[in-house]
């Protein structure tokens, strides 16, 4: 394969890597929160607590958790 060549695919697929990351932002569902049905508290995927065994609801957007009756984490703090 030619240098060139080689050059444009890399681009090609840095902007389609690009492409999906904005849309999916666009949408707003770029994290999937986990909620605790027990303690009614939300969790971020970089929390420690995320996935908990009681951590089994999951939610879209912060909103959908507060709407539903569930807390940030004072951990993660979502």
């Amino acid at each position: 394969m030619s240098h060139n060549r080689q050059i444009k695919k890399s681009l090609f697929l840095s902007l389609a890597v690009i492409f999906l990351f904005v849309s999916s932002v666009a949408t707003g569902k770029t994290l999937i929160y986990h909620g605790n049905v027990d303690s009614h508290i939300f969790h971020k995927p970089s929390c420690r607590y995320y996935n908990c065994k009681k951590c089994t609801k999951k939610f879209t957007s912060r909103e959908d958790a507060i709407e539903a009756g569930y807390r940030p984490c004072k951990v993660c703090k979502p």
